[in-house]
C-alpha cells in the first residue's frame, strides 16, 4: 500500500471544492426532483434559493477559514468576500511555488 500527501493549501482547497459541487449538484437534483410533484408554474423560486445556498455556501469557505492550512488565529479577524480571499490564496501559493519565476 502506498500513501501521497501534499503540502499545497491551493490543491486541497480545490479538491474540497469539486468534492463540494459533487455533493451539492446531487442533492440540488434530489431535491429538485422532489418539488417536481408540487405543480409549481415555475422554477424561479427553487433557483433563487439554489442561487442564494451556493453563494452562502461559497461565503462560510471564507468565514471559516482556515479549514485547510493554517492560521495565526483559529478564526480570522478580518471579514472578506470569498472571490477576493480565493485571489489572494491563489497569488500567495503562487509566490511560494518553486517553480514561480521571480
Amino acid at each position: 500500500m502506498q500513501a501521497q500527501s501534499t503540502e499545497s493549501v491551493v490543491w486541497m482547497g480545490a479538491l474540497h471544492l469539486v468534492f463540494w459541487d459533487v455533493a451539492t449538484l446531487f442533492g440540488l437534483r434530489f431535491i429538485k426532483s422532489g418539488f417536481a410533484h408540487s405543480q409549481a408554474r415555475s422554477d424561479g423560486g427553487f433557483n433563487t434559493q439554489v442561487l442564494v445556498f451556493i453563494l452562502v455556501a461559497l461565503q462560510m469557505t471564507t468565514a471559516l477559514r482556515p479549514i485547510v492550512g493554517t492560521g495565526a488565529t483559529f478564526l480570522p479577524k478580518e471579514k472578506k468576500f470569498f472571490l477576493s480571499d480565493s485571489g489572494e490564496c491563489l497569488k500567495s501559493s503562487a509566490k511560494d511555488s518553486p517553480n514561480a519565476s521571480p
